[in-house]
Formats: structure tokens, C-alpha cells, sequence
């Protein structure tokens, strides 16, 4: 019963910020697309109108069902195979160790944590795939918002005009930004909850302000490498690889563009957040 629930929450999340993930997505990847400056969108409220004049409410939640079946292969693989390597665990910093070594150990355990946990990269190298479709069905604004058939449309011109390796172009960016985001999150959490442990003891508002701005600023330097592999799963024709979109996007559009969207994407944390423990409290009352 408890599983439903869960489960139940975790839909829900999925299913409401669908929507604020494809704004992001069209900001993010709009510059590599449009062909000339008045195709354009400014902001989330032209996108919002845009999705809603060419295909209707739908439009905002058409990319839902592969959002639920990544978290339902996610949750299987981990479940199965999280016990397969947990000797990576003794490189997580412990409180009673001193300062510097939490620093070492807190830049070595993203590294680790790659080799060692294998489920979790096991799980990304097979949901990838979705994600690819997924960001192509999001940046794809038609007249006909039916689900299934563009998804069927865009994984036939994958292997068919394209081919099987573009479901994983950006992979390896990918990868880059986890881990660039778990080093910064480690070493941010870690300095600032044991700062707040010895100045305000156990303060749980504070420790969630803490957990929340480590969350915060670890996904801002990591943001750009999620640009990158967002815009290299659209180059169907190959133009670009990593080092060169960098280079492209630097000179043409400047360092914003690294950024576009982010805002809409902290939102959407935000609201996912809102959601998943706004709804565990209901379902324990009940």
C-alpha cells in the first residue's frame, strides 16, 4: 500500500511539471532551430501560447508517458541491481573525519561513484534513448499533437535519416555534468551543513535551506553540459561535436545561451519538490 503511494506521488510529479520541461527544452535548444530572428520566442509566456495555439492543452503533456516508462525502467534496474557494487561506499565522507579529507573524498567519490554504481550508469545508457526522443518531441511544435505518432515519426527518422548513433549523441556530456554536479553539490553540502551544525546545531528549516541552495548552485554549474548534450541530441545532421557546439555557441550567441532555461528549470525542482512531499504528508494523513 505504502509502494502505491509512492509510486502514486511519483506520477503525479512526472505528469505536472511535464510542462515546464519543454519550455526549458525550447529555450534551451531555440537558437540551434530557428532560421531567423523572428521565429524567436522571448520567454516561457510566448512559449506557453505557442504550444496552446498549434496543439491544445495536450500539447503541454504529450511527453508524460515516456516521462513515467523512464521512471519505471529507472526504478526497476536500481532496485535489481543496487546490490551489485557497494564497496564504492567507503569513500563517502564521514562527519568525524577532518576537513581536509572530507575535501579529498568528496572530489574522488563522483569518480568512484561512476565506477562502483554501476546501476545508476547502467540506467542512464538505457534510458538515453527516450531522453533523446523526448527532447526532439519537445522542440517539435506541429499542428498535430498526437503522442504516439510523433514518437513513431521521430524514431523512424532517427534510424532512418539519421542513424542508431544518434540516440546517444551527448551522451558523454552527460555523463561530464553528473559528475561535475555531484563534486560541486558534495563539497558545497558538506561545508556549509557542517558550518550551520556548529554555529545553529540541528535546525531542520536550515538544513533544508542548505540542502536546497548545494541543490541550487551545483545544478548552475553543471547547466551548461545539459545544454550541450540537449543540443547535440538535435544536430541530425552531425555538424557539431562537444568541443566545437562549445565554440559555436560561445561566439554566435554568447554565454547566456549556455543558461537558457534555467530558471523555468529551477522552478520546475521547486514544484516537484512542492508536489512529492505535499502529497506524502496528504497520504499519511489518510
Amino acid at each position: 500500500k505504502k509502494k502505491k503511494k509512492m509510486n502514486f506521488s511519483v506520477f503525479l510529479q512526472k505528469i505536472t511539471t511535464e510542462p515546464f520541461e519543454r519550455c526549458k527544452l525550447i529555450l534551451q535548444t531555440q537558437n540551434q532551430l530557428i532560421k531567423t530572428e523572428n521565429e524567436k520566442v522571448k520567454g516561457i509566456k510566448e512559449i506557453v501560447k505557442l504550444i496552446l495555439e498549434k496543439e491544445g492543452i495536450i500539447g503541454y503533456f504529450k511527453t508524460s508517458p515516456i516521462a513515467i516508462l523512464k521512471y519505471i525502467i529507472t526504478s526497476y534496474l536500481n532496485k535489481n541491481l543496487k546490490n551489485s557494487a557497494n564497496w564504492y561506499k567507503s569513500f563517502i565522507p564521514s562527519t568525524e573525519e577532518t576537513q581536509i579529507i572530507r575535501i579529498i573524498k568528496n572530489l574522488i567519490c563522483p569518480i568512484v561513484h561512476i565506477i562502483g554504481q554501476n546501476p545508476g550508469y547502467l540506467s542512464l545508457l538505457i534510458i538515453y534513448p527516450l531522453d533523446t526522443i523526448t527532447t526532439r518531441l519537445c522542440v517539435n511544435i506541429s499542428d498535430n499533437p498526437n503522442s504516439i505518432l510523433s514518437i513513431r515519426n521521430i524514431i523512424n527518422s532517427i534510424v532512418n535519416i539519421c542513424n542508431e548513433r544518434s540516440f546517444y549523441r551527448g551522451f558523454f556530456s552527460s555523463l561530464f555534468g553528473i559528475l561535475v554536479y555531484r563534486v560541486t553539490f558534495f563539497n558545497i553540502y558538506d561545508f556549509t551543513n557542517n558550518f550551520i551544525k556548529q554555529n545553529s546545531g540541528n535546525s531542520f528549516l536550515l538544513n533544508f535551506v542548505c540542502a536546497f541552495f548545494a541543490t541550487s548552485l551545483a545544478g548552475f554549474i553543471a547547466y551548461p553540459f545539459d545544454t550541450i548534450r540537449r543540443r547535440l541530441m538535435i544536430d541530425s545532421q552531425f555538424q557539431f561535436n562537444f568541443y566545437s557546439l562549445i565554440i559555436s555557441i560561445y561566439q554566435k550567441e554568447g554565454i547566456s545561451s549556455f543558461f537558457a532555461g534555467f530558471q523555468i528549470n529551477l522552478l520546475r525542482s521547486i514544484i516537484s519538490v512542492i508536489l512529492t512531499t505535499g502529497l506524502d504528508l496528504l497520504l499519511k494523513i489518510n
